[in-house]
């Protein structure tokens, strides 16, 4: 059903793109992500305390990878 839409939006992207790059990240690369995160105006606004948003965060981005 969703056919239509997703060859209209594919219709509408540039000729010649490039495929999605996925950098490895440093451990304080991600250190430095979640402290981002955490003291951007996003955080603020989850319904649950800052705390816990935080934990949350650091369970996703600073997950071992390896």
């Amino acid at each position: 059903m969703c056919r239509p839409l997703v060859e209209w939006i594919l219709g509408h992207l540039p000729a010649g793109g490039q495929a999605w790059e996925f950098p490895e990240w440093s451990q304080q690369q991600r250190i430095a992500l979640v402290d981002d995160f955490i003291g951007s105006r996003c955080a603020t606004q989850c319904r649950l305390p800052t705390d816990e948003v935080a934990s949350i965060v650091v369970e996703i981005v600073l997950v071992d990878s390896a």
